[in-house]
């Protein structure tokens, strides 16, 4: 039995209003999707690793607080610089601190890498970098203080021969285990679909024999020989389907718990505040919903997750993704997702960028950590069929039973 008190979010853009009438019907006869407590979800860039957390402090009451307010959620870390992280629990770290590439020289045949990229920021982040075991201690105390549930994107590009050599995993696992900390999944590699862009051409059917490998080792491990393993990360293009489909017609319905692919609306400095209520622009993400669990069915599969999401890539868009017009990208993405039946959406990026929940320079809320935790608190598991004889999409609700806990 459910609750018979409807939660409903609306989204109308008042600037294509004309004064007409809208119906909205409200099935309360049938519950169409169930989303789970941890449906909204969070990331944190590898890229903060490499920076030695910026100003993020872990221990900072004002960011614990803020954190535990999305409670229960996963935290995903990952991003482009995941596959250029080693992890040595011995080396020190600094704030700020510049690296040097004679710390690497032990994790031979491992090489630096001359990336050719057109962005020349990235090309001063997309550089090898280790993660000291105080920074590892650091995430991990924190998502234990915060109740969130950490999954980790290992490094996907330490290859030699065309394989993945695992030997740093298993180093960071070792670790992880002797400390007792709880991860709760992996992932190996961010968008594998978009490693030509920086000289690796690594197939589906390869990158499916890595997650295989990562199972094997994993299954060495009590605490994780049922992990959630999520993957493959595709960047959401129209040629990563085809990536994907590949990946899983080589890998099957068990190399990975939940399939997962990236969603973003467009490029940072190409949006304007028109395309953050066009309505063309946000039904893409139907469409792409409904390939990819076209390639990856219900049940033979996990439900298909949006391993990492935001309005805009490439950090979001400067003075747009961190105001209150994203929340209408924000609130329909969350009602879109909920009513197709994807489990988690994971929002980029909990800190950081023009698309953070925070802002990094004064860490105060920004609107859409205020919308996700209205969700949190009034937006119930139960998800409802709701139908409007608007034609135009400008007007969008969605309808949950509301959250009795």
């Amino acid at each position: 039995m459910y609750s018979p008190v409807c939660v409903l979010w609306y989204l109308l853009y008042i600037a294509h209003s004309n004064g007409s009438k809208t119906k909205v019907f409200i099935h309360t006869d049938k519950v169409i999707q169930t989303i789970p407590d941890r449906f909204l979800s969070v990331t944190i860039d590898t890229a903060l690793i490499q920076a030695n957390w910026a100003t993020l402090n872990f221990s900072f009451p004002k960011i614990q607080r803020l954190a535990e307010g999305l409670a229960p959620c996963y935290l995903r870390v990952g991003g482009s610089s995941a596959d250029f992280l080693q992890f040595n629990p011995g080396v020190q770290r600094e704030k700020n601190m510049k690296r040097s590439g004679d710390e690497y020289l032990k994790f031979r045949p491992y090489k630096k890498r001359n990336i050719p990229f057109e962005d020349t920021l990235e090309i001063q982040k997309l550089k090898n970098f280790t993660m000291s075991g105080k920074q590892w201690d650091e995430l991990n105390h924190f998502v234990e203080v915060v109740g969130w549930d950490l999954i980790f994107d290992l490094n996907g590009l330490l290859r030699q021969d065309g394989l993945w050599l695992p030997d740093n995993a298993k180093l960071l696992m070792d670790y992880t285990s002797q400390k007792g900390y709880k991860i709760a999944g992996w992932e190996l590699g961010n968008e594998p679909d978009a490693w030509t862009n920086i000289g690796y051409r690594i197939t589906a059917s390869q990158h499916a024999n890595d997650y295989r490998l990562l199972h094997t080792i994993l299954n060495q491990y009590s605490q994780w020989k049922n992990s959630t393993v999520i993957g493959p990360s595709t960047t959401g293009s129209r040629p990563s389907f085809n990536y994907l489909k590949n990946f899983l017609d080589a890998g099957g319905p068990d190399i990975v718990s939940h399939t997962t692919f990236h969603h973003y609306y467009g490029h940072g400095p190409d949006m304007t505040v028109a395309k953050f209520m066009d309505p063309k622009l946000l039904d893409s993400l139907k469409h792409q919903i409904k390939l990819a669990q076209g390639l990856a069915p219900y049940p033979k599969y996990g439900k298909v997750w949006l391993g990492e999401t935001s309005s805009a890539w490439g950090g979001g868009a400067a003075g747009l993704s961190d105001r209150y017009v994203a929340g209408f990208m924000w609130l329909d993405k969350l009602g879109v997702s909920a009513s197709l039946g994807i489990e988690v959406v994971i929002r980029q990026d909990f800190y950081g960028n023009n698309y953070g929940l925070i802002d990094p320079t004064t860490l105060d809320p920004n609107p859409d950590l205020w919308s996700s935790f209205l969700f949190k608190i009034l937006v119930g598991k139960s998800v409802l069929n709701v139908t409007i004889d608007d034609k135009s999409g400008n007007v969008r609700m969605y309808a949950h039973c509301t959250n009795t806990k």
